[in-house]
């Protein structure tokens, strides 16, 4: 399979995957517990396993993709704008993030700290696609720790209840999006020996498509629903979903055909 005809296969498997999920959200799923309604526990797996088939396929076929030549790391208006995006959600998040006396002081302040550091480093990389200028590539790390740390405060967060499918989801998706920062870092920065073009890909491709498929159904469930359990508030919701969108612009345009 050459990468012309994987693009394409890969928005038609994340069409169904978002189409599969937003059903088991929005008419399985019991708001006010997060949990599939008894009523619909067989249709609701099901959903569920056939969304994250799609994911799977995108995986597999990227491994399988004939090999697309030098890979390179690039921006472009798309992602520039995506930044500035994630650059005011990271702020807006931090402002609207609940902080529980559970978690020590030092803790919170590493999340206000690397909240921060992801709102400036996505501000300076919008800038300098605007002013066309090459982003230093060391700095991929500061978005790769807060993928880490987004990983870390979500999984202590909700880790007692990581079995309903909504946080199932989502710490797939921020524990594939750490993998894709990590081989972006090593792929940007020409790690020689580390960087795997094919491992960028999948994990590109399968955190891209995962925060659409995690995010969109759960933000139309909350806006539609105020009973609705939240684990996550719309805007670190639909941060998630706007770095993901970025994974994927980078991705795509990092390869050629």
């Amino acid at each position: 399979m050459n990468y012309g005809k994987l693009k394409k296969i890969f928005f038609l498997l994340l069409a169904g995957g978002l189409l599969f999920r937003l059903i088991s959200v929005v008419f399985t799923i019991d708001g006010k517990t997060g949990f599939i309604n008894p009523d619909y526990f067989a249709s609701g797996i099901l959903l569920s396993v056939l969304s994250l088939a799609c994911v799977i396929a995108s995986a597999v076929m990227s491994f399988l993709c004939k090999e697309t030549g030098t890979v390179k790391v690039k921006g472009g208006a798309v992602s520039g704008v995506l930044a500035l995006l994630i650059s005011g959600l990271s702020i807006v998040d931090i402002l609207a993030m609940q902080y529980s006396s559970y978690f020590p002081t030092w803790q919170i302040s590493v999340v206000i700290i690397m909240g921060v550091l992801n709102a400036v480093f996505f501000l300076y990389y919008a800038i300098m696609i605007v002013l066309g200028i090459k982003i230093l590539p060391g700095l991929y790390v500061i978005p790769l720790l807060f993928s880490i740390i987004k990983l870390i405060r979500f999984f202590a967060i909700t880790s007692s209840i990581t079995i309903i499918t909504d946080n199932f989801f989502a710490v797939l998706y921020y524990s594939l999006a750490v993998l894709f920062m990590l081989e972006l870092v090593s792929v940007a920065n020409n790690i020689t020996g580390r960087a795997k073009p094919k491992i960028l890909l999948a994990t590109g491709l399968s955190a891209s498509m995962l925060s659409v498929i995690n995010s969109v159904p759960r933000i139309i469930k909350l806006l539609s629903d105020s009973s609705a359990v939240a684990h996550e508030s719309v805007y670190s919701l639909a941060l998630s979903l706007v770095f993901g969108l970025f994974i994927m612009t980078i991705t795509l345009k990092s390869f050629k055909d």
